[in-house]
């Protein structure tokens, strides 16, 4: 846990920011699960502090697995979120329907900058440069925007097939969370590069592919609709 006057940073796969007045805390987000709730409940009673509140950045399980934890054991606790998140953070069942929201544009990011000394990101630890950052990551997806429209330009693929190519492109390990974790984002490009009329998908023999448009292909082409993959 590193320290910094009353703000406090829990280091690990995941980044829990507290901030504490008057021995009492309040969490910004809660982990992944009961154990990791645990764990960062030890650290505050090894230093006199207890949970008064958790602010709930968004749904996603890895920010708010650990409310269950805190509300059994502190039933006075109060927990804050925004409306629109709300309904899936006290409904876990629902929340891979929005999985790829929650997350601020780039320029509203980059307005941020000049009032913010250091970041902590919940995914990354302490950020000093989140200007840089900022940047790496856009360019990191439009690279990889690009690597998927090239991908398309060869053969028509799967989304399976597509999810494939970029773990072993990036080195991304071989296990079912990477996978999960890799898998979902691929289906937002393609839904963006489908947004943008640059691919469509196509079902054929049953599997569904996606297939760069040809502006001069006969094809009906199906771009209008809304199509999952």
């Amino acid at each position: 846990m590193s320290r910094s006057r009353n703000e406090q940073n829990c280091d690990s796969i995941f980044s829990i920011g507290v901030y504490i007045k008057e021995k009492m805390a309040v969490l910004i987000d809660s982990g992944i699960s009961r154990d990791v709730a645990k764990e960062i409940d030890k650290c505050l009673i090894q230093a006199n502090v207890q949970v008064a509140a958790i602010i709930n950045t968004h749904c996603h399980g890895d920010h708010c697995g650990g409310n269950a934890f805190f509300q059994h054991k502190y039933p006075q606790i109060k927990i804050f979120s925004t409306e629109t998140e709300r309904p899936f953070i006290e409904d876990p069942l629902m929340a891979p329907i929005c999985f790829c929201g929650g997350a601020a544009a780039f320029e509203e990011l980059r307005s941020l900058l000049p009032f913010v000394d250091v970041s902590i990101i919940y995914h990354g630890g302490v950020i000093k440069d989140l200007a840089s950052l900022i940047n790496n990551h856009e360019k990191r997806i439009l690279e990889t925007k690009s690597m998927i429209l090239l991908m398309l330009s060869e053969h028509p693929l799967s989304l399976e097939e597509i999810t494939a190519r970029i773990m072993q492109t990036y080195k991304i390990p071989d296990d079912l969370i990477s996978y999960a974790l890799t898998k979902v984002p691929m289906q937002a490009y393609i839904a963006e590069l489908e947004r943008e009329n640059l691919v469509e998908i196509r079902v054929t023999a049953g599997i569904n592919r996606a297939h760069v448009i040809d502006k001069n292909s006969t094809h009906p082409s199906h771009h209008n609709t809304a199509v999952t993959m």
